[in-house]
């Protein structure tokens, strides 16, 4: 089945020129042969000025390739188009966002139906929890008797601990817990003194795994051997196969703040309820329409912008905040159709697939 995946990202460097983009789009063709596919990248264009100019606001990245199954052609084309996007990075010397997936539909040109899937995200807060003050005035008392240089490095630790709360990728995360670790190793050798039988470089790091997490000596030297294949290129960087980093992160996570504890020598009822607590992200509901596709022999079905897009809106019914977290979101699908589409949706839905804090989600879609 012939399928269009197509990604976004916030990018500065351009394909057309400003003056250019006014008027008319370039883009670049990328062919990966030995993929059958295609990349083709041009520019995100938003409409903000007064005259109705038109501003660069990013890159589109549309892959068009064949594959038995929308969720392996999403998942080619996503290693494909970062690809090209590491490329236009590098070589322009700008940064370039992790991809979006905008939309992806497949295909068969003998039944003339195909499958679509558009995601969608909605932000708004789903979870709350309470500061405690005796943990903050513990940690703060801890922190202002300590000396200079390990009060730098406690800084520098949490910065890192907050950069590694809010990664979405596993793989950041885990090294942002894992040099949060290395900064306070120095400061965790007083607090955990030497054994005699202990030569390792990261003594204090690993003392403190083994007295205060209770973690085996091998599952400790599991993790720093997984840091040691992520940093010196041992592991492939798919996220289809990060178990063991996304178990890794979670470890890495309550034990850099165990050791912050350790080290402002936080009592163990405050530092044990700290290090026990779940994360609580800010990731937004995220969802996917999805919908059977069934097209006439003349729907113009070779570029991805003549297929139809879904504008959903979201409306949050209900949050308690008080006792069990609990929230209730409706959604309505309005889908928008290209007057050239001659097609019909079936078997349409909404499907939440990430969403943080919620119980019995009700979701209701309609189309227009």
């Amino acid at each position: 089945m012939r399928f269009f995946v197509e990604f976004e990202a916030d990018c500065a460097a351009a394909i057309t020129p400003l003056q250019q983009l006014q008027d008319s789009q370039t883009s670049f063709r990328i062919d990966f042969p030995s993929e059958l596919a295609v990349v083709i990248v041009f520019d995100r264009v938003s409409q903000e000025l007064e005259s109705g100019g038109k501003l660069h606001s990013g890159l589109v990245f549309r892959a068009e390739l064949h594959e038995g199954s929308l969720e392996d052609a999403i998942s080619r084309a996503e290693r494909l188009s970062n690809i090209v996007a590491s490329f236009l990075a590098a070589i322009t010397a700008t940064a370039c966002s992790a991809l979006t997936l905008i939309r992806a539909y497949g295909i068969d040109p003998e039944t003339m139906a195909g499958q679509y899937i558009q995601p969608f995200s909605v932000s708004f807060d789903t979870k709350l929890r309470q500061v405690q003050e005796a943990a903050l005035s513990e940690f703060f008392s801890g922190y202002s008797s300590l000396g200079p240089e390990d009060a730098s490095r406690i800084r520098r630790a949490l910065d890192l601990i907050r950069k590694g709360l809010a990664e979405t990728n596993r793989i950041d995360a885990f090294l942002a817990f894992w040099m949060a670790l290395e900064l306070i190793n120095k400061p965790l050798k007083l607090v955990f003194p030497r054994s005699a039988r202990e030569g390792a470089k990261l003594r204090g790091v690993k003392r403190l795994f083994l007295e205060r997490l209770q973690f085996t000596s091998e599952c400790f030297d599991d993790l720093e051997n997984l840091r040691d294949r992520i940093l010196h290129g041992f592991l492939p960087l798919t996220q289809a196969d990060l178990a063991p980093i996304a178990e890794g992160v979670t470890s890495l996570r309550r034990a850099s703040v165990a050791g912050v504890a350790a080290v402002l020598n936080v009592t163990d009822s405050i530092a044990s309820k700290v290090t026990s607590l779940d994360v609580v992200d800010l990731s937004p509901i995220e969802g996917a329409f999805r919908a059977v596709v069934e097209v006439g022999e003349h729907a113009g079905i070779e570029r991805l912008d003549q297929h139809p897009f879904v504008k959903l809106t979201a409306v949050q019914a209900r949050t308690e905040i008080s006792g069990p977290d609990s929230v209730e979101v409706s959604f309505e699908a309005n889908i928008d159709r290209d007057s050239y589409l001659n097609g019909t949706f079936r078997d349409a839905r909404v499907v939440l697939f990430h969403a943080p804090g919620i119980t019995t989600p009700t979701v209701s879609s309609s189309e227009t």
